[in-house]
């Protein structure tokens, strides 16, 4: 099981070519509550307040969440490592990865809206 970020074209509705990788596993979600970021990832319609219209968030307004949420893996990955899943399936690295294809895709298309699957 795993979580994936999709961009969606916010007239025509598909979802646009992403660079990189937007999907991680769901093993990693202890990491993010640890590192209090689970909600942008993994629920960003829930957070309240943050965005004008939580069920359309647009990539242009998550962007800083991300960034935000790729330094405090950098910078205390290591503090959270013994929350890393004994079965070998999810690293920091996935992490880097994914957040760093998200901010990508973010600033290439700033007007999309972002789609979670869980």
């Amino acid at each position: 099981m795993s979580l994936d970020i999709y961009f969606q074209d916010p007239n025509t509705e598909a979802y646009l070519e992403i660079d990189g990788d937007t999907n991680i596993t769901h093993n990693l979600n202890k990491i993010a509550q640890e590192l209090c970021f689970y909600e942008i990832l993994w629920r960003p319609e829930e957070t309240v307040g943050l965005f004008k219209n939580p069920s359309r968030i647009r990539a242009s307004e998550i962007l800083p969440y991300y960034r935000e949420a790729l330094a405090t893996v950098l910078e205390e990955g290591d503090t959270v490592k013994h929350l890393l899943p004994i079965n070998g399936w999810g690293t920091l690295d996935c992490f880097n990865r994914v957040l760093t294809s998200c901010i990508n895709a973010c600033i290439k298309y700033p007007d999309s809206i972002i789609v979670i699957s869980r």
